[in-house]
């Protein structure tokens, strides 16, 4: 009797277990919404205490690339080879702070300071150009006139944001124990690899039915893959194309070389419409200060996400998005119109496993119906052909 009993219990659980977990969920999202202020006042506590350990295991994940190349390259031990990325990432983060970033503040600075010569000497460019020509200049200097507003406004702007990002480094400062807490999570973070791979497989695989863990698995692969391949492959393309616009800026004879240089490498990091982001600003600073200057950099601009875009790219990039020129580009217009920024960067790599996981389930479905990707119906025991992934599938146009 206790056994039917069970056999019921367990039969109505596999029936509407699931329908009442839908139930569940839909109560809880209702009472979420009802009493917002208190979601989000806990959650906040919650993502605070948490944010050393989401801090420590981002480093690690940017830092685990690196650290599988040296393993690979010169077959050293993953201690030896933590131990080297971490010191060289120290000293990359001291020269920046050090040799970089005071120089740009110190650009900046000088360009602010000296924008009012730069626009009177426009006006008696644009004057002599009148009287030289014979032309009416009147329209040209109402031009003038609101882009001195627009640059004025923007010197201003900066000039109060300054004091606030100041204060803003010294918050910072002031959570010194949680970026020391956040570093040394990830680098046992690094070093427990394998051990943290491992449990978590045990974890999946105990808790899902096998055909669900299977999927999630294979769903963190793609995931590992394109973003770790993504923001790896970026972070080393855009240093390049920075330090080439150093170079090439100053064979130019280009002024505040740094600054663009370094506008340039940032926003490059964006697929597809990075450099022209930093062209815009870059350009417009170089108006004011040079016109023949500025129409030099459009060109040195779309020569160089030509070059990026068809040979740097693709070459450090290689197979790890494997997202179509198209998608790419829907990637990136609908991730930044619906989350801005952040969208712009992170709708590649999201995308890409999205794709990734169509282009499998297609597949799946071509072999379960034995068709070709025609249609064609094939005879039984015929392989089918499917989509192959995309190689140097890389997220530049």
């Amino acid at each position: 009797m206790k056994q039917n009993k069970k056999d019921w219990l367990g039969e109505w659980l596999r029936k509407c277990g699931p329908n009442l977990l839908i139930v569940l969920i839909g109560i809880l999202f209702y009472m979420s919404i009802e009493h917002f202020n208190v979601v989000s006042s806990v959650a906040g506590k919650i993502f605070s205490v948490c944010l050393p350990f989401l801090a420590a295991a981002f480093i690690a994940f940017l830092l685990d690339g690196p650290v599988r190349w040296f393993e690979a390259k010169f077959h050293w031990k993953r201690t030896f080879a933590v131990t080297v990325v971490l010191l060289l990432t120290a000293l990359l983060i001291v020269l920046l702070f050090v040799g970089l970033i005071p120089q740009v503040i110190a650009s900046i600075t000088q360009l602010i300071r000296q924008i009012p010569d730069y626009l009177d000497s426009l006006n008696k460019l644009v004057d002599w150009a009148g009287r030289e020509y014979h032309m009416d200049t009147s329209s040209v200097k109402e031009l003038i006139g609101s882009y001195s507003t627009v640059i004025t406004k923007m010197a201003d702007w900066i000039g109060d944001v300054m004091p606030e990002i100041l204060d803003y480094s010294i918050q910072i400062g002031k959570g010194v124990i949680q970026a020391i807490e956040a570093i040394i999570a990830s680098i046992y973070i690094l070093l427990s690899k394998k051990t943290l791979m491992r449990q978590m497989k045990k974890l999946n695989y105990a808790v899902l039915p096998m055909s669900a863990a299977k999927r999630c698995s294979r769903i963190f692969h793609h995931t590992c893959r394109a973003f770790i391949g993504f923001f790896n492959g970026k972070i080393i393309d855009s240093a390049i194309i920075g330090l080439m616009s150093f170079v090439i800026l100053n064979i130019l004879g280009m002024p505040y070389v740094i600054l663009l240089s370094v506008v340039i490498g940032i926003t490059n990091i964006i697929p597809f419409f990075g450099p022209f982001i930093g062209a815009i600003p870059n350009t417009m600073i170089l108006f004011i200060i040079d016109p023949i200057k500025a129409l030099e950099y459009i060109i040195f601009t779309l020569i160089l996400q030509q070059f990026d875009g068809n040979v740097l790219g693709p070459r450090i990039l290689g197979d790890s998005i494997g997202l179509p020129p198209l998608w790419v580009l829907v990637s990136i217009v609908v991730a930044g119109g619906l989350f801005g920024f952040a969208g712009m960067l992170l709708g590649v790599p999201i995308f890409a496993v999205l794709f990734t996981l169509m282009r499998e389930w297609t597949n799946d479905r071509l072999r379960e119906k034995n068709v070709d990707q025609n249609g064609n119906q094939l005879e039984p025991g015929t392989p089918v052909k499917v989509e192959p992934p995309q190689a140097g599938g890389a997220p530049e146009a």
